[in-house]
């Protein structure tokens, strides 16, 4: 129905209250029982998933088809902390493995440097609507 009425704006709003009243229910639910809300969707979602990407695209390509350029997302660090960092070459740096893993640890920078690595030529898919091709490792 195409007129100047406010039934639009009223079923808008009313679905938007539903809307955050979910997310306000389930938020909490999927925080406590994040491994059975993911095995769950995984059941729900995976078959569909799986059907969807039959045909996948290939995961391997080649040195001369990088991207030329990559967007940035948001910007780089700039605080006391980060630039000291910087300065230091990274000396200070830990990652912390933590949370559901089965075993939680510290890496320094130079641990994480001296890990063997795997180097593959792949494209990413942004959720915001660029892709590119580059050499990740």
């Amino acid at each position: 129905m195409n007129d100047s009425s406010w039934k639009g704006l009223l079923v808008f709003s009313l679905a938007m209250v539903v809307a955050i009243i979910a997310w306000c229910v389930a938020s909490p639910f999927t925080i406590r029982h994040a491994r059975m809300v993911q095995r769950i969707g995984q059941a729900l979602v995976g078959p569909l998933m799986a059907f969807a990407e039959r045909g996948s695209p290939r995961t391997q390509y080649t040195e001369q088809e990088i991207s030329p350029h990559f967007w940035l997302n948001g910007t780089l660090a700039d605080s006391d902390e980060f630039n000291a960092l910087v300065k230091g070459g990274f000396a200070n740096y830990r990652l912390r493995v933590s949370g559901l893993v089965e075993n939680p640890q510290e890496f320094s920078y130079a641990q994480i440097k001296a890990m063997p690595k795997h180097a593959q030529i792949t494209e990413h898919f942004c959720i915001q609507g660029w892709s590119g091709v580059a050499k990740w490792a």
